[in-house]
């Protein structure tokens, strides 16, 4: 859901309809939720190293990303850390 925000505050309707035509993996970001923090300072590029080691050990190849305007960051730095790996 990005930077203080949790995976609780999807709308229903977006999840049931995004469902309907994908499998949805809706993280929370680490501190966030149901997650746990440690002692690392937020970034951007943390959250985004971390949604890449999710991807990673779920094997997972290819991904849609939706965000909130917001979080317009969050994605592009997903692009950025995939693409220079």
């Amino acid at each position: 859901m990005g930077l203080g925000g949790t995976m609780d505050r999807w709308p229903q309707e977006v999840i049931e309809t995004l469902s309907k035509n994908y499998q949805l993996i809706i993280p929370d970001n680490r501190g966030m939720g149901y997650t746990t923090a440690n002692e690392a300072t937020f970034t951007y590029k943390l959250f985004a190293d971390d949604v890449i080691a999710l991807l990673d050990a779920l094997q997972v190849q290819k991904v849609h990303v939706l965000a909130f305007p917001w979080e317009v960051l969050l994605p592009r730095s997903y692009c950025w850390n995939i693409h220079s790996a």
